[in-house]
């Protein structure tokens, strides 16, 4: 997982199977550098694998997050698979 901060904009490159633990990586560091940002952009065209317990531990862990969640764009290939039903993603 890379990221970069600029501009009141975090983006997220995902690299790698997405499981329990890059799913809390990615909690984790939405918790610690959202802060202060209008939009957060996750781009999912690198991720080679999903695991459903990581996709589950992710939107789980979502509700922590709150008003944060309704700023997450997620793009790429993958993006439909790790979205949440009820954001968007191009």
């Amino acid at each position: 997982m890379y990221y970069q901060q600029d501009r009141g904009c975090l983006n997220i490159e995902l690299v790698g199977c997405f499981d329990d633990d890059s799913a809390q990586k990615l909690v984790d560091l939405l918790k610690k550098n959202a802060k202060g940002t209008s939009i957060v952009f996750v781009r999912t065209d690198r991720i080679t694998e999903f695991r459903p317990s990581g996709l589950t531990s992710f939107h789980d862990g979502l509700a922590i997050l709150k008003d944060l969640c309704y700023r997450l764009v997620f793009t790429g290939k993958e993006a439909n698979k790790l979205a949440p039903a009820w954001t968007g993603c191009f």
